[in-house]
């Protein structure tokens, strides 16, 4: 199998996108085409979730398969990445709390969290909760601490990356072996968008951010390319967040990425690159 899954998600459009042409068409259960000139390009993955596809259909495709995983004692890991405003926060966390943690709301996972989850992390906060309910709340609260600002492509643009990781003890009884310790965890990595000054319109601290967020997002790409090629050199150190996702990436992690994408004409630049980061991470053994 692949170490690293990639499930497209192609977000609906929006506002005064809805009266623009498509730049994709979304042609199959794990097939897309984009529109470029002079011919189309086609795109295979491992699953492409279409703009009228819900919450729901997520859960299913990603979040079942990767909580079944992480019972299982693998550590497992979910990135979301694309540009701004195509959906990378609403998929990970939905509308906190009511929707929103889909990932931790499946009944196999709540009973465990109860009694042996051990750490959420936010950052660099930790915080035992002590209930399924507790995941829920420090969700939300870490998401809180996560800073957003308005830029012209999107309202509530994130300026940093968030990590949440949920630590899993399980005590199982096996008969002539006693009680076996079974350690894993599950981890969402939510990135903030990549984003053109230009179209953004991005200044000051805005655009400091924008260029901070941008030079992260190059090593992630860096890494996958080297990680593609089988280099025996990955430069995972050349940035925070690589060093973060540096198990998640080239570890025994069971890894899914859920590139998002604008179907809209007037993003075509973005929806292109992220699915040229897609196919590459598609390509990782």
């Amino acid at each position: 199998d692949d170490s690293i899954k990639v499930v497209l998600r192609i977000r609906p459009p929006t506002g005064k996108e809805t009266a623009e042409a498509a730049c994709l068409q979304h042609t199959g259960v794990d097939t897309l085409t984009l529109l470029t000139n002079p011919e189309p390009t086609f795109y295979t993955l491992d699953h492409v979730a279409g703009g009228s596809q819900a919450q729901a259909h997520m859960h299913k495709v990603v979040g079942r398969p990767i909580v079944d995983n992480v019972l299982a004692g693998f550590n497992s890991t979910i990135i979301a990445y694309g540009q701004t405003g195509s959906g990378k926060t609403y998929t990970m966390l939905g509308e906190l709390p009511e929707e929103g943690a889909h990932w931790w709301r499946l009944s196999q996972i709540s009973g465990i969290v109860g009694s042996s989850c051990r750490s959420l992390e936010c950052s660099l906060r930790f915080q035992p909760p002590c209930a399924a309910g507790d995941v829920l709340r420090l969700l939300t609260k870490g998401a809180a601490y996560r800073h957003t600002a308005t830029t012209k492509m999107n309202d509530t643009s994130s300026r940093s990356h968030m990590v949440m990781t949920c630590s899993l003890e399980m005590r199982i009884v096996e008969e002539g072996a006693g009680v076996v310790r079974r350690r894993s965890r599950l981890s969402l990595v939510d990135l903030a968008g990549s984003e053109r000054q230009k179209a953004a319109d991005t200044q000051g601290d805005r655009l400091k951010e924008a260029q901070a967020i941008n030079k992260s997002l190059f090593t992630l790409g860096q890494v996958i390319n080297k990680l593609t090629e089988g280099s025996a050199h990955v430069p995972y150190r050349e940035s925070k967040l690589t060093q973060l996702l540096r198990e998640s990436l080239g570890g025994n992690s069971r890894t899914v990425i859920i590139p998002t994408v604008a179907p809209c004409a007037s993003c075509f630049f973005e929806t292109q690159s992220t699915l040229k980061f897609a196919c590459r991470a598609k390509q990782v053994r």
